[in-house]
């Protein structure tokens, strides 16, 4: 049986990743999080006999000691970007391999980059960044770059519609969003070069159909640390990006810059900067909902391939990336040590075979041009 840890298993997400993996039988899983009210409600709806709730503050570094001895397996899916360091010391220290659905940001990259020799060493695993992004787009580049002899291109795009008033985001979550507002950058493979943008360049933005009911959409590149480093893996692939479509005009051109200027004058206007944008996102969003990944691929000697994956529920299909590269660790699928990006880890065909059964639309297709 395998043991784990779903850390802010009460959230939207936590309580998807606990749902889903529960859907097999040979997992018990441990909800922990700082409300056990929260907590309670978030069991209500598992199967009792192997699921418990564990109230945790993740700063009391004895207290989560206690909580992740004899884990296999702990999933952080909180809010936890400031202190996420201290958390992955306290697993290095109870044997637990690790997977966050955290974003990607320099703040965790700065965090967990220097445990990766100790997690190496104790041979742990330190899965960072599962989800739709990132996770998702360095995933599917590699479902298709192998077809090709070499790959040449790999354009990754994203739509979020996401309905933002559904759920009730704790302030931290939306600090936590704003933060990677405040880390945008940018960049991406451009003919064998790494580049940068300002995000205000008309050479940021890629326009790019994502079908119906969506149709064609402006969307801007935003670096990706899984897309820089394909190169290491492709070195032929001279153009790679990820690209990702906005909110709404008032949202992108008026709210965001204001928020992000807010952040940059000072961290402590974090909380009202994030106010101001969740706010501005649940007046301004409208439908028709839903998150979709596309891939557009290309390279010698194969037609130009364009793969997708799609849910109506953007939480749910980061919960299922999470829970699928999950099961790849467990299954003794993912075994590399030391500190990874989930996209570049995962076997990808699998990740895709797993989604296709857990409820999302996975189609690959060749365009002919």
């Amino acid at each position: 049986m395998h043991t784990v840890t779903v850390l802010g298993g009460s959230g939207v997400a936590g309580q998807a990743i606990a749902r889903f993996l529960l859907e097999r039988d040979d997992i018990t899983i441990q909800l922990a999080g700082r409300t056990e009210s929260k907590l309670v409600q978030a069991a209500e709806s598992l199967p009792q006999d192997r699921v418990r709730i564990t109230p945790v503050d993740t700063r009391n570094t004895a207290a989560l000691t206690q909580v992740l001895t004899d884990v296999e397996l702990v999933v952080v899916a909180a809010p936890v970007l400031d202190h996420c360091g201290d958390i992955a010391r306290v697993a290095l220290g109870t044997g637990t391999n690790w997977l966050d659905i955290l974003l990607d940001v320099p703040i965790k990259q700065d965090a967990l980059s220097p445990l990766s020799p100790d997690f190496t060493q104790a041979g742990l695993s330190l899965i960072t960044g599962t989800g739709v992004h990132p996770g998702l787009p360095g995933a599917m580049i590699r479902a298709v770059a192998d077809q090709f002899s070499p790959v040449r291109t790999a354009q990754a795009g994203m739509l979020l519609a996401v309905d933002w008033g559904k759920d009730d985001y704790t302030q931290a979550t939306q600090e936590e969003f704003a933060i990677e507002g405040a880390s945008f950058k940018a960049a991406g493979w451009i003919n064998g070069q790494y580049q940068s943008y300002s995000w205000l360049n008309p050479r940021s933005i890629r326009r790019i159909d994502f079908d119906q009911p969506f149709g064609k959409r402006d969307c801007v590149l935003m670096e990706l640390k899984e897309i820089r480093d394909l190169r290491g893996i492709y070195p032929n692939l001279d153009n790679a990006c990820f690209a990702i479509a906005g909110f709404s005009p008032i949202v992108d051109w008026l709210i965001m810059p204001l928020s992000l200027a807010m952040i940059t004058v000072s961290p402590r206007l974090a909380a009202p900067a994030s106010r101001l944008l969740f706010n501005s996102l649940r007046r301004f969003s409208k439908p028709p909902y839903g998150a979709v990944v596309t891939v557009d691929a290309g390279g010698d000697g194969h037609e130009p391939i364009r793969l997708t994956v799609s849910h109506e529920d953007a939480y749910w299909l980061t919960s299922a990336v999470a829970s699928a590269t999950a099961c790849q660790m467990l299954d003794g699928v993912i075994t590399e040590p030391g500190l990874h990006q989930a996209g570049l880890v995962v076997d990808p065909r699998r990740l895709l075979t797993d989604l296709a059964s857990l409820g999302a639309h996975v189609e690959e297709q060749k365009v002919w041009e």
